[in-house]
């Protein structure tokens, strides 16, 4: 008797990107594999390059040079900017640094980056988002997807057996890739006013790569069985439509958000569409499940949700919507 296969279904997801979208990769460019300066249309990008073919691009004499300051970072730093249009000419990708003209976020970097002290070289850098690895364009990483997908099943009160049985059935691929990232200034805010604490003022910046296309991504969803569309929508709008409202009620950190976020304060959703939370800083509750808590590393003390929250840019990351389609 012959064993009766489910059908796949598959789904084209467009994702409409509300908010900037950093994933993580852990890697990050520094000083001495990058330099900042206008392109041809008068805008600062960040040319990122190979510091061999730099060397190797370099005259015979700037080489010498190069040998001899290569043993102190603030004065190879220095050449560097000198012989910044050999960088330019061998740069292997320019990342945007502002994404609406020149403003506060765009003036700090460049003039961060201008006046390195010998003590800050090593720890200025500008955290790398995920890039397609055949082309080294960025991307949201079909896994990040599913990641966001499984925490909501899981908070909808599926066990942790039937996502493991289930979620092997779920295959979501990568998102095509977008034509430029940014690069823009995260900072750690406090959620809400609190009595006794002195002010809410964000922390050091910390500049990260993002994503934020202007048009929509579009990926791909298979369902070989096991659980079904509407689950997965239901899942989500039920879990990330309530974290996206909570984003308008967090007190102190509305002061820092921009105006074209908060008029997603009363955002509908079609019958079609969902939310979803990926990538790095997407905040505690985005990344568990309801009842879940964490250890603070400041104080030791175990906490059931986050007083603080990352924004980029003056905006909060991750947040995408999602529409789907069988095809």
């Amino acid at each position: 008797m012959s064993q009766q296969t489910t059908k796949t279904k598959r789904y084209k997801l467009t994702l409409t990107l509300l908010s900037p979208v950093h994933i993580g990769t852990g890697e990050a460019y520094t000083p001495l594999n990058f330099t900042i300066d206008k392109d041809e249309n008068g805008k600062n990008k960040v040319f990122v390059f190979d510091e061999v073919e730099f060397f190797n691009a370099l005259e015979p004499k700037d080489k010498e040079e190069f040998v001899k300051k290569s043993g102190d970072l603030r004065e190879l730093h220095a050449f560097i900017k000198q012989q910044k249009e050999v960088a330019k000419q061998i740069s292997r990708k320019k990342i945007n640094v502002a994404e609406d003209g020149v403003n506060d976020e765009e003036k700090g970097l460049v003039k961060k980056f201008e006046t390195l002290g010998h003590n800050q070289i090593n720890r200025f850098q500008i955290c790398r988002t995920y890039r397609n690895s055949n082309f080294g364009a960025p991307l949201i990483p079909g896994s990040s997807l599913k990641g966001a997908v499984a925490t909501a099943l899981a908070d909808s009160g599926k066990s942790e057996e039937w996502l493991k049985e289930n979620m092997r059935l779920v295959s979501l691929s990568d998102s095509e890739t977008a034509k430029i990232s940014f690069v823009g200034t995260a900072k750690n805010v406090r959620r809400f006013d609190e009595a006794g604490k002195a002010n809410g003022k964000p922390t050091l910046p910390v500049f990260t790569e993002y994503l934020r296309s202007t048009r929509p991504l579009t990926a791909t969803l298979d369902l070989k069985g096991g659980v079904s569309m509407d689950e997965i929508k239901c899942a989500c709008k039920a879990r990330y439509k309530s974290l996206f409202d909570e984003e308008f009620t967090q007190t102190n950190a509305l002061k820092y958000i921009k105006e074209e976020f908060k008029k997603l304060k009363n955002l509908s959703l079609k019958e079609n569409e969902f939310l979803l939370r990926v990538g790095k800083h997407s905040g505690f509750s985005a990344v568990t499940t309801k009842g879940a808590t964490f250890k603070d590393p400041k104080s030791g003390q175990i906490k059931k949700k986050a007083y603080t929250t990352w924004l980029i840019n003056s905006l909060p990351f991750g947040w995408v919507k999602c529409a789907y389609e069988e095809v």
